[in-house]
């Protein structure tokens, strides 16, 4: 992702690319891509979940993965919370 006005803050940055960019690739890693639409809707989805489980504003989150799509997918769903 790049550097966009619009976006105020990390947890912005799916959503505003995924309106200006939809269908385009925004992450390959390995064999796997991700459109920016699909990384927006993945994203929020999990933030969703762990907002549900409790986690909010200020919270420490620890994430222990691979580089992976859902590496990407997991930091920005965090930074969303």
């Amino acid at each position: 992702m790049i550097y966009d006005p619009e976006a105020q803050t990390l947890a912005d940055l799916p959503r505003v690319q995924a309106r200006r960019h939809g269908p385009r690739p925004a992450v390959t890693c390995e064999d796997r891509q991700a459109s920016y639409a699909e990384l927006a809707g993945r994203s929020e989805a999990l933030a969703h979940q762990l907002a549900r489980r409790g986690l909010g504003p200020g919270q420490r989150v620890g994430l222990l993965s691979k580089e992976s799509l859902e590496a990407v997918v997991a930091v920005l769903a965090v930074a969303r919370c």
